[in-house]
């Protein structure tokens, strides 16, 4: 079922929902920051370096998740900006896989399998033997059609 929306009440909601989310994540950097600070504070008085080690493992993990997350923003303001001129209104459907044409529904791709393998480490304070991830790219077929 399509439905009929003014463009410029479509690109008014998306600019909306998007500064709402630069609005919530500059919320969640400020909170990083203080909670940095914290864990700083709290190592300077216990001399504690496998705090600041959680820390900055716990911070890269949530770098790498704004990052991603302004990524998908920027794609958002980018679909933007494709909206035709000359159309007066934007038709929203339902974006089932069935909507797709059959070139994209069965899409050949390659997709990592995982297989582990066993590498000796001469004179390894550790361990002699430690897991190597290796890639292993076979091959796949994806079909997303809803009667299978």
């Amino acid at each position: 079922m399509s439905e009929w929306y003014p463009k410029k009440q479509v690109i008014n909601e998306m600019m909306a929902a998007i500064a709402h989310e630069e609005s919530a994540q500059s919320s969640l950097v400020k909170v990083e920051a203080t909670k940095i600070e914290a864990i700083v504070e709290h190592s300077k008085q216990s001399g504690s370096v496998q705090d600041l080690l959680y820390a900055s493992r716990d911070t890269n993990h949530f770098l790498d998740a704004m990052v991603m997350k302004e990524w998908l923003l920027l794609k958002r303001l980018e679909n933007l900006l494709y909206l035709d001129d000359n159309e007066k209104e934007v038709t929203l459907t339902n974006t089932k896989a069935s909507n797709y044409p059959q070139s994209v529904k069965k899409e050949q791709m390659k997709a990592p399998s995982r297989k582990h393998k066993k590498k000796n480490i001469a004179h390894s304070s550790i361990d002699d033997d430690i897991l190597d991830d290796d890639l292993d790219y076979g091959e796949q077929v994806i079909n997303d059609s809803p009667d299978e």
